[in-house]
């Protein structure tokens, strides 16, 4: 993924090149969240109970972490389009 981010930010690959595929992968995004599913279904939740309280404190963190860190990435690449679309 980094190097399709910066073949795509060096101008390497057209975003036409990868369209299609990415429409794809994005239309069948539940597929990737399948295992994670399975995986959280076998959990044993009463070998956890003593730690849930720092996995739910981890979970929000890296949830609050990831949404930050997108939201001012989203923000940058719109400024930067908007600077080379004037």
């Amino acid at each position: 993924m980094i190097i399709l981010f910066t073949a795509l930010t060096l101008g390497l690959i057209k975003k036409e090149h990868v369209k299609t595929v990415a429409q794809f992968l994005i239309n069948n995004l539940i597929v990737f969240f399948v295992p994670a599913l399975v995986g959280a279904t076998l959990i044993n939740f009463t070998d956890i109970s003593s730690s849930i309280l720092d996995i739910a404190i981890i979970a929000i963190f890296s949830t609050i972490m990831v949404m930050t860190s997108t939201g001012l990435f989203v923000q940058w690449r719109e400024k930067k389009e908007a600077k080379k679309n004037e």
